[in-house]
């Protein structure tokens, strides 16, 4: 039985180290790449743990939405600049009321605090996620600052507290902060 469901956009080099350590810990993920390969890779390794978390990949950003269950959480470890903006206006499409957004782009923090106000006018969650850890935090875990809705963190807290290296994560304010 999984721990809970996360859809994870983006799954480069720190995306899918992201997306195995929560599939590992008990999550069930359900990722997406712009491009096929990564995807496949996460196919291959999460069939090869014969899990019971049914994990999977997502052909769009709308499809990994409809392929979760509300509320719906979902990450995204993406480049700054466009490759978030475009991704970010989807999301904004196809979540809704309840919904919560983990944007792990390394962002400026003026940007960040404005799509945070954008999602808040359809009471979606935002919250950002300084991550660092690299190619080792699948195995090691991750150092997490997150920013976001104090309200919400308790909702949020068990997914950073399976991806960090002990207890190297935390709120340390809202959003724009983390």
């Amino acid at each position: 039985m999984s721990k809970s469901q996360i859809g994870v956009i983006g799954l480069g080099k720190m995306g899918m180290q992201i997306a195995r350590r929560l599939h590992k810990k008990g999550h069930r993920v359900y990722a997406w790449n712009r491009s096929v390969e990564p995807r496949k890779k996460f196919k291959e390794y999460t069939s090869r743990l014969r899990s019971k978390n049914k994990s999977g990949v997502a052909g769009s950003v709308p499809e990994l939405v409809s392929g979760l269950k509300k509320p719906m959480i979902v990450w995204t470890m993406l480049p700054a600049g466009k490759p978030t903006a475009d991704v970010m206006k989807v999301l904004l499409k196809n979540l809704s009321q309840g919904d919560i957004v983990i944007d792990g782009a390394n962002e400026n923090y003026q940007n960040t605090q404005k799509r945070a106000k954008i999602f808040a006018k359809k009471s979606i969650a935002f919250f950002d996620a300084g991550t660092s850890g690299g190619v080792h935090g699948e195995k090691n875990g991750f150092s997490i600052m997150v920013g976001g809705p104090k309200k919400l963190w308790k909702k949020v807290r068990p997914i950073f507290a399976d991806l960090a290296a002990g207890d190297s994560y935390g709120l340390v304010g809202e959003s724009g902060s983390g």
